[in-house]
Order: C-alpha cells, then sequence, then structure tokens
C-alpha cells in the first residue's frame, strides 16, 4: 500500500511539519501529515495511521539543512533577505520574536515571511526583495508550502548571523566603554 504522507525530510512542508507538532492525537497527526479531512481521516484504519505516523517519525529523523536563497511558491519567486547585516531593527526584532522556541511551532510561517519575501528584481546570482513591511504576512499560506529542508537552512544562516550580529554589538560595546574608559582616565590626569 502506498502511504499518502512525505517519507523524506526533503518533501516534508511546513504546514505538514507545523501541524503534526501541534496535533494533540494521532488521528490530527494523521491529517496534519496526510491532508485529509477528519470526515476522511475517521475511515481509514488505525493500523495504517500508525504506519504513517511512523513513517513520518522516520522522515523526521533525516533533518537536512539546504541553503536556498531563491525558492517559488505558488507563481511567486521568494528571495531570502540578501545582506543580514542591513537588516531593520523591525525585521530583528520580529524574527526574534517569532523563532522563540516555546511558540516556533505557531509562528514558523510567519517567520519565513520576514526571511523570504518576493524578488523585486534579479539579475544573474544578484536579486532584491521587497522592502519588509507587514503585508508581507499575507505570504504565509505560500510559506506553509516550503520545504523543512530549505526552512532550516535559512534558520541555521540565520542563527549564524545573529550569532555573529550579537558579537558585533558586544564588541563594538565593549571598544566603546574601554574608549570612553580612556577619555575619564585622560580627563582626571588633565584636573
Amino acid at each position: 500500500m502506498t502511504y499518502p504522507v512525505p517519507t523524506k525530510y526533503s518533501s516534508i512542508k511546513v504546514h505538514h511539519y507545523v501541524g503534526y507538532h501541534l496535533a494533540t492525537n494521532d488521528l490530527m497527526k494523521y491529517q496534519a501529515i496526510s491532508g485529509t479531512t477528519p470526515e476522511q481521516s475517521r475511515k481509514v484504519k488505525m493500523d495504517d495511521i500508525n504506519t504513517c505516523i511512523e513513517l513520518f517519525d522516520e522522515a523526521l529523523k533525516e533533518t537536512t539543512a539546504v541553503f536556498k536563497p531563491i525558492v517559488t511558491l505558488g507563481a511567486k519567486d521568494y528571495g531570502l533577505i540578501p545582506n543580514f547585516k542591513q537588516i531593520t531593527a523591525a525585521e530583528y526584532v520580529d524574527l526574534l520574536e517569532f523563532t522563540k522556541p516555546n511558540n516556533i511551532f505557531e509562528n514558523l510561517a510567519k517567520a519565513l515571511c520576514i526571511l523570504y519575501r518576493p524578488v523585486s528584481s534579479k539579475m544573474g546570482d544578484k536579486y532584491d526583495i521587497e522592502q519588509y513591511a507587514p503585508k508581507h504576512m499575507d505570504n504565509e499560506v505560500d510559506m506553509l508550502m516550503m520545504p523543512m529542508d530549505i526552512v532550516n537552512g535559512a534558520l541555521v544562516f540565520f542563527s549564524i548571523v545573529a550569532n555573529d550580529l550579537s558579537n558585533s554589538t558586544l564588541t563594538y560595546l565593549e571598544n566603546q566603554a574601554k574608549e570612553l574608559k580612556t577619555t575619564v582616565e585622560e580627563l582626571k590626569q588633565q584636573e
């Protein structure tokens, strides 16, 4: 029998992943990973439901990360923020909020709406994306179709860059504190 669930990590979409992790019972998990309605899933044998859940669990163990700066979802090309060192405070704060461990499942598609936005222009490997705006949350339906291996690639990339930004900020503040201390010491000596 062929089971109607993703059996490879690269075929797991955000909606499968989120629905599965938010489900409170096996029937809901099955619905999330198979795309069946509650009425349809009630007709499936529990043995088949359990097999589907086991297959999906095995696929989840194959976690991979693929860095893909441009992805086509629906009829639209979405580009990953091209330069994370130039993100706005709004982008950064919203990404940190949406990727908090206690609500990542509910907000994963929203975080992706910030990370991946419609491509506004493209020339070769270079591209620009639309400026961040609240309207981008309307792309959540498209983001639910993104493969999880691409999501992981983007999140790993973002976490590395966020860590670098945090370290750069800390280094900058340490340097500023040293300069301030030197200035204060020089002023004391002039007194």
